[in-house]
């Protein structure tokens, strides 16, 4: 989404994502405060003499790291234990680092009680004073910093956690604004369609299952009952309106065109009416597919060769007169007079041509088979067609000089 379409949703919705904020953040600090807080005492040993000659400072390193793992050793925990009158410490409550370069021993301890951790933090260093002094060749240990008398929080950090649930909290809004826009976009009903395209619903088909082989769907005498009520709202059935010219296209990718159609033109020959289908599908020509005509000439040859006769391309299918989408690519944009003359073509054969092509965004030759067609019928999925696709849809087709005689609901 381009950010000049994201900011008015941000306009609109602004006060659900500062209450998602604000509560995250109310929310962390809470939980935040029922957390038993954690203190750390620290003090830091300088290990060797001051002034070392080079050797001397080298070996003093290498003991300072020693002497780190020394301090987190069990002994040294009982013996520091047992001068702060504590049953244990764990490994978990000591850390020791040290630098070998400067030769700085540090000691960490954690409780949560601050000036118990200030205690165990001497102790420790007590402990590993009175563990040095019994051999000889470890040195000195001088305090650098001694530990304070009460130690310092460490965990949990209020501030961090608050500020990271009020993202939380933010992110959550953000996704329910998203999911609100996302249904708010949908078309539902007939209202959506008028409110986003200014169109008037046709009829409304359930959606078909299709035959495991074939594209035209068993349909139930309901469905056939929709499909009548469509061919008699758009004047095609019985054979009214001798020739004409019907588009059927969908305002998006998937829109399940290609069987409505099929089915709109099956409907339309049981009543013995006349009926070519026309697949102008150009990357999926659906009806071809499903028929299995897809490797049979047809559009594609029709458009490429004017001297092609178009009744050598057409073939019979559930009663009615298939021209399949073509072994060969349609043209990318057609040529308006070689459309004109598959049109007239049909139309001196057959009393009703239905024609599925591509959505408007995908494919520009749409426009000029709506120019040329006698009417258009936009399909739309419900809970699927965004209002944003069928208003430019209608628009793009309007600007074609099509006849968009109206919307054809399908699903639900």
């Amino acid at each position: 989404m381009e950010l000049s379409g994201f900011m008015p949703i941000v306009k609109r919705w602004w006060w659900l994502l500062a209450a998602g904020a604000v509560v995250g953040v109310v929310a962390g600090f809470q939980g935040a405060s029922r957390i038993e807080p954690t203190y750390e005492a620290r003090v830091r040993l300088l290990v060797g003499p001051i002034a070392p000659d080079l050797e001397t400072q080298r070996a003093a390193g290498q003991l300072a790291q020693t002497l780190a793992e020394v301090v987190a050793s069990r002994s040294i925990r009982e013996a520091a234990a047992e001068r702060v009158g504590r049953e244990r410490i764990g490994a978990g409550d000591v850390e020791a680092s040290a630098n070998d370069v400067t030769r700085i021993l540090t000691v960490r301890a954690r409780s949560h009680d601050a000036e118990e951790s200030a205690s165990i933090a001497n102790a420790l260093v007590a402990s590993l004073r009175e563990f040095a002094g019994a051999r000889p060749g470890i040195g000195q240990l001088r305090t650098v910093d001694q530990g304070r008398e009460r130690g310092s929080q460490v965990a949990p950090r209020t501030t961090l956690i608050a500020g990271m649930a009020g993202v939380l909290g933010l992110l959550v809004s953000l996704a329910l604004v998203i999911g609100a826009e996302y249904l708010r976009d949908r078309v539902r009903g007939e209202e959506d369609v008028q409110a986003a395209a200014g169109l008037g619903v046709l009829a409304s088909v359930a959606r078909t299952r299709r035959r495991r082989r074939g594209l035209l769907a068993e349909l139930d005498p309901s469905a056939v009952a929709d499909y009548a009520v469509l061919a008699a709202r758009i004047g095609i059935a019985n054979g009214s309106g001798p020739g004409r010219a019907i588009l059927v296209v969908g305002a998006q990718q998937e829109d399940g065109s290609g069987v409505l159609a099929a089915n709109l033109a099956s409907v339309v020959a049981r009543t013995g009416t006349s009926v070519a289908l026309v697949d102008a599908a150009r990357e999926w020509p659906e009806i071809s597919r499903g028929l299995g005509l897809d490797r049979n000439p047809g559009l594609g040859e029709a458009l490429e060769d004017q001297n092609e006769p178009i009744s050598r391309l057409l073939a019979e299918c559930a009663g009615m007169t298939v021209l399949p989408r073509g072994a060969i690519s349609l043209p990318e944009p057609v040529d308006p007079q070689a459309v004109r003359r598959v049109l007239d073509s049909l139309r001196a054969s057959a009393s009703l041509v239905v024609v599925n092509a591509p959505p408007v965004g995908r494919s520009p030759s749409t426009l000029v088979w709506a120019g040329l067609a006698d009417a258009t019928l936009i399909v739309v999925p419900r809970d699927r067609t965004t209002r944003r696709s069928l208003r430019r849809a209608a628009e793009a087709l309007r600007g074609a000089d099509g006849n968009v005689a109206g919307a054809v609901l399908s699903g639900g």
